[in-house]
């Protein structure tokens, strides 16, 4: 039978956003704070301890971290439940309490990345001799590491964010399905299995205008950080 596209567009596009905002807001604080702290002592045994960390998660599937999630924190312990079934009048603290388990794994596969690349930015950002300048003139170490370093440092990080936001929308098909969670992806792989091409238009629509909405966020976002970029 047909059927409008739009309210189910939105209904499911509403059920990604639960999950895929908080993730992304934890990933990236986690990951601006362990790549800051990796970086400025490097090969030390807190950068191996966050190498070794985040290039296993990396290397982890995101159904694999998700069966083992299920496993152990449902199934075993039965702290969380196995699905993440939402239904409609439910607050706050039981929407936490069903996707934990979810948005665990979403912010496990995107602090990986974001790390990663805070490092690397930060290590090259505090040999510059601007960096070494502000240390010579007594500037607190706060200061030094989160105005002058982190700042210029972020402006690779806001790229592999903004390719986070299209990804946790439309990409975590797998998570989904592991979780039985309604969100877009979801949705994704259900048009595709009924080949119902007016639903997979829509859907990809949406993915497609999540990346673009980003890109351009990400590009805003490179002139607040650096003032010598401008866009005429």
């Amino acid at each position: 039978m047909d059927a409008p596209v739009a309210p189910i567009m939105v209904e499911r596009l509403f059920f990604s956003l639960r999950l895929a905002i908080p993730a992304l807001l934890i990933a990236v604080v986690l990951s601006l704070v362990l790549g800051v702290v990796a970086a400025v002592r490097p090969n030390g045994w807190v950068d191996s301890a966050v190498t070794v960390c985040t290039l296993t998660e990396v290397s982890v599937p995101a159904f694999i971290s998700g069966s083992l999630f299920i496993l152990i924190f449902a199934a075993w312990l039965g702290w969380f439940p196995s699905t993440a079934s939402l239904s409609e009048g439910e607050g706050f603290f039981h929407w936490a309490y069903v996707l934990a388990m979810p948005i665990t794994v979403l912010v496990i596969e995107a602090l990986a990345h974001i790390t990663r690349i805070t490092r690397s930015s930060m290590i090259e950002v505090l040999k510059t001799p601007y960096v070494r300048t502000a240390r010579l003139k007594g500037l607190p170490r706060q200061l030094v590491l989160f105005k002058h370093a982190l700042r210029n440092a972020m402006l690779p990080t806001v790229t592999v964010i903004a390719f986070n936001i299209g990804w946790m929308l439309g990409g975590v098909v797998l998570v989904e399905q592991v979780f039985s969670y309604p969100g877009l992806g979801s949705l994704v792989l259900f048009s595709i299995e009924q080949r119902d091409l007016p639903l997979l238009q829509a859907s990809m629509f949406i993915v497609a205008a999540a990346y673009c909405v980003a890109n351009m966020l990400a590009d805003l976002t490179y002139a607040l950080l650096d003032p010598r970029i401008r866009y005429s």
